[in-house]
């Protein structure tokens, strides 16, 4: 799979994490998870950990390059993260917010040339 995804995410009041799901199969059971945590400043992409993230409990812009196994998000335009997944194949791409409201905004998929 080879395609950028943007979006921008919008938390309103508290809440415990948001992210989304990518390569996941029709019951969101797998998949490779992307985690936010803004009470933790931390950001998971798959078994990779970013901490020190400040601003997540704001509204945020991610840019997320899948290049066949290769995963790369950019948040803000300030911080990075890659990773390689290859074991998860699937074709959903599923959001969710854990305990709170989270609004997901402006949701852009292409496909990369």
């Amino acid at each position: 799979m080879k395609c950028r995804i943007t979006m921008e995410i919008e938390p309103s009041g508290p809440f415990e994490e948001y992210g989304f799901y990518i390569r996941s199969d029709a019951k969101a059971d797998k998949g490779y998870k992307f985690n936010f945590s803004a009470h933790n400043k931390i950001v998971s992409l798959g078994n990779a950990d970013m901490k020190a993230v400040d601003g997540l409990d704001k509204t945020i812009k991610i840019d997320l390059i899948l290049n066949d196994d290769i995963v790369d998000m950019d948040i803000n335009n300030k911080r990075c993260i890659v990773n390689r997944m290859t074991e998860q194949k699937g074709d959903y791409f599923w959001l969710y917010a854990k305990h709170g409201n989270i609004k997901f905004k402006s949701i852009k998929i292409s496909p990369l040339l």
